[in-house]
């Protein structure tokens, strides 16, 4: 059987059980953080929605009063707002999403710059 010696032979480990600790370190995710957006709502607490495995953020038309986030698990989040001018709306939050991705894994809460004009009256999920 093949041997590892590590600090001059004081720790004698078979290579076997040295490999399957690799394996199972190496498959831990130590350092990866769910990440959230905070979304400001009229007349309501802020909410935090998820910034993870989106698939799509989507509008209608540029000037759409609703905007639906898909997620890779098949479950969506629709915002329900003011109109936006120009998919300004779908852009802010597309970027808040990718701008909290580039944080560090301990910054989890992103707060989303809404665009001039536009409030948010509702979040709703499923």
């Amino acid at each position: 059987m093949e041997t590892i010696y590590w600090l001059k032979g004081r720790l004698r480990l078979p290579f076997f059980y040295v490999s399957l600790c690799f394996i199972f370190i190496n498959n831990l995710n130590f350092f990866i953080m769910t990440k959230y957006l905070k979304v400001p709502i009229t007349a309501l607490p802020d909410a935090l929605m998820s910034a993870d495995h989106v698939v799509h953020v989507y509008s209608a038309s540029a000037t759409s009063t609703s905007t639906r986030v898909d997620y890779r698990d098949g479950s969506t989040t629709t915002i329900t707002h003011s109109a936006q001018a120009a998919y300004d709306f779908r852009d802010a939050l597309s970027n808040s999403m990718v701008a909290s991705q580039q944080e560090s894994w301990t910054n989890v809460v992103y707060t989303v710059s809404m665009p001039a004009g536009v409030t948010i009256s509702a979040i709703t999920h499923a």
